[in-house]
């Protein structure tokens, strides 16, 4: 049975989720009224784009994996290996490299599609898929939409959310997210720690 974080801390990882949500429906709402997108299941080129994310997001997704009975030894493995590919890697580089969200499955499917990251969720290309990999995505030919307006929504009701743990809102790796929301959800690490622990590890790793 998967564990229960203390109160304050669920009903914070449950409001950043409803406002996620919320903010995609609506962007999505919009985008579909203006006519059709390229986007379809399958394509996966959007999944080796950098992708940062908040811890609020990390143990969502970790609690849906449990929940799932997805989270076993080898996605964890595989969440490792990705976070140490990308710690502190700039995201230029992170796009020539071709690493692959840890999420992404063998049919090039998100195996945790139902809590997939805000930034994954308003992803939408009207032009040429083509054009969406990676090393391609400087094109004028790219046609992905811009959702600047909404992620810097959700970063501010993410830090609303935060400021009641005293913690400073932070955008780190899926992967690193997702390993720590583990730590958190086990009570190996508490949330307001987040910060100092990730600080911690970062100074490690100079």
């Amino acid at each position: 049975m998967p564990r229960r974080l203390p109160l304050l801390a669920d009903r914070s990882i449950q409001e950043a989720h409803a406002e996620k949500l919320r903010i995609a429906a609506e962007f999505e709402r919009g985008v579909l009224s203006e006519g059709k997108v390229s986007c379809h299941a399958g394509c996966s080129n959007c999944c080796y784009y950098p992708l940062t994310i908040s811890i609020l997001e990390g143990i969502n997704i970790y609690q849906w994996l449990a929940k799932n009975h997805l989270w076993t030894p080898k996605l964890k493995a595989s969440f490792q290996e990705a976070k140490d590919k990308t710690w502190d890697l700039a995201p230029e580089i992170w796009l020539l490299s071709m690493i692959p969200c840890p999420l992404l499955d063998e049919q090039n499917r998100c195996s945790a599609y139902e809590v997939r990251p805000l930034l994954c969720r308003t992803v939408y290309s009207r032009g040429d898929p083509y054009y969406c990999h990676p090393h391609r995505l400087g094109s004028s030919l790219t046609g992905i939409l811009s959702r600047i307006l909404e992620v810097d929504e959700l970063h501010l009701q993410e830090a609303k959310i935060l400021k009641r743990h005293r913690l400073k809102p932070l955008q780190v790796s899926l992967a690193a997210a997702v390993l720590l929301g583990e730590r958190i959800v086990k009570k190996e690490v508490d949330l307001e720690e987040t910060n100092s622990t990730l600080l911690q590890e970062y100074v490690q790793r100079l």
